[in-house]
């Protein structure tokens, strides 16, 4: 499951209308599942090492249209023993802080051991609803 969440809309509102935003260069992963379109954090957001918020690689992408595609990639190294079930974008580099644009489960899970590496690309196009 993938979803785009509510405060990406009105952060991509706000970048277009030239007003006050942040862009969404973070991704996290973590250990929860379950969460909506209205939530702000991953469920369980990691904390272990290798495996905390880190910068993502941003990129315009084409799917239909000439750069309606948002695409971020992060690589991960686990520095312990880790299943990783969950994946989100942010616009704040900080645990719990800023805004969630996207949220995607992991199915099937991601098993890590220490030294392991996990790459995770997310997109998201944006397109006239039909």
């Amino acid at each position: 499951m993938a979803i785009n969440c509510n405060t990406f809309y009105s952060e991509a509102v706000k970048l277009l209308v030239d007003e006050a935003a942040d862009a969404f260069t973070y991704m996290a992963v973590g250990t929860g599942t379950g969460q909506t379109a209205t939530d702000t954090t991953l469920k369980t957001e990691s904390t272990a090492s290798g495996l905390t918020r880190a910068a993502a690689t941003c990129s315009s992408e084409t799917t239909t249209v000439t750069d309606d595609t948002c695409q971020w990639t992060h690589t991960w190294t686990a520095g312990a023993s880790a299943t990783i079930t969950e994946v989100g974008v942010f616009n704040n580099s900080t645990k719990d802080a800023g805004d969630m644009a996207f949220y995607g489960e992991l199915s099937p899970a991601a098993g890590l051991t220490s030294g392991s590496t996990l790459t995770i690309t997310c997109k998201t196009q944006l397109k006239a609803a039909t």
